[in-house]
């Protein structure tokens, strides 16, 4: 019964960071660091990728 009263309360958006904040604290240290590890190679791969789209620079 107490997870359904969790459940209850969470509210979702539409923005995907907020919700990782909220469901954070629910998650285990496990699940936490692995969630934190793929936002990391999510945003690494991002930044590459950014770089190799970039125009280079002439001069």
């Amino acid at each position: 019964m107490q997870k359904d009263s969790i459940l209850n309360k969470i509210s979702l958006t539409d923005d995907v960071l907020k919700n990782i904040i909220v469901m954070a604290p629910y998650l285990s240290e496990i699940d936490q660091n692995r969630v934190f590890g793929v936002i990391f190679g999510l945003l690494k791969n991002a930044d590459t990728d950014r770089n190799k789209t970039k125009p280079k620079e002439t001069g």
